[in-house]
């Protein structure tokens, strides 16, 4: 097995084998039987690098169902910003909701904002580990990735 590398399990590095199992801390290369690399070596596969929410360059994704709930979305990402987190909308422009969640699989958190959230000042969360916990408050959903980003865990969510 080729030599695993301390760095990644310090940041919290979760690896992805090729049927979903979950590997901590080590980075996997191309390496001969004798240790040397070569080209001609088994390589191993690593699907996605899956950091904690405080290595992530987006933070929360916040994708509003339709057109209407856009610029509730841009409040979000406005609160989101001032409390230092790294936020972005992926409104209807971009595709369908599907397409949406899709394409930001390897974000932490997904907020998703229909017509109900949105009257009730709500998010549906949709972690990245397939997890839903439901609709929250959105100064609550902040908040928890604002402490998870903080300690630097790769737990995504806990009970309240």
């Amino acid at each position: 097995m080729p030599p695993r590398c301390s760095f990644a399990g310090r940041l919290g590095l979760l690896l992805w084998a090729p049927r979903g199992a979950r590997r901590s801390g080590g980075l996997f290369g191309v390496v001969a039987g004798d240790g040397r690399e070569s080209d001609s070596a088994e390589e191993y596969e690593v699907r996605a690098a899956v950091f904690s929410a405080a290595c992530c360059a987006v933070q929360p994704a916040v994708l509003p169902v339709a057109r209407a709930q856009e610029e509730r979305a841009h409040e979000v990402v406005r609160r989101a910003l001032a409390r230092g987190l790294r936020a972005e909308v992926s409104g209807p422009g971009d595709g369908t909701l599907g397409a949406r969640i899709r394409a930001a699989r390897l974000v932490p958190y997904q907020a998703v904002i229909g017509d109900r959230e949105a009257d009730a000042g709500l998010a549906a969360v949709r972690l990245r580990d397939g997890r839903r916990p439901g609709a929250v408050p959105v100064a609550e959903l902040l908040d928890r990735i604002a402490a998870r980003a903080a300690d630097r865990g790769a737990e995504l969510w806990s009970a309240a």
